[in-house]
């Protein structure tokens, strides 16, 4: 018996799309699957890290989060599966709490989704989420 070639595992974003092409045919196209985030493994950089909290930015949840995500909805297809998401959390009476996480955490004292304090942008590249 010859030693036949070691597989790797898929790349996670090949799983992670994978699980959605797999729900789209059991729940049809418009179904929406919502990943739930973990930890960077050990040893690995959280880039997430400090994203919330003190050294991260604030946004009120109702006046800054919601219009923006009705707003980025009409544009964007993935914004507007989670906004739907959320609007079904909503109607069943669960109102999510949302948040923005923006990283890297203390570099623009702002959320990259509002306008620019003084029209000055940030001078680092930013990446930012809602999540609740």
């Amino acid at each position: 018996m010859g030693r036949g070639r070691e597989t790797l595992p898929p790349a996670p974003r090949t799983v992670a799309e994978l699980a959605v092409q797999a729900l789209g045919a059991v729940f049809g196209s418009g179904f929406v699957a919502v990943p739930v985030l973990s930890a960077a493994p050990a040893g690995e950089t959280d880039l997430w890290a400090d994203g919330v909290g003190p050294a991260g930015v604030t946004a009120k949840p109702g006046g800054e989060i919601r219009p923006w995500l009705a707003r980025m909805s009409a544009l964007r297809d993935a914004t507007s599966a989670y906004g739907e998401t959320v609007l079904v959390r909503e109607a069943l009476g669960h109102r999510p709490r949302l948040r923005v996480v923006q990283t890297p955490a203390g570099a623009y004292g702002s959320w990259a989704g509002l306008p620019f304090p003084g029209a000055v942008p940030p001078l680092v590249g930013l990446q930012s989420m809602v999540s609740r």
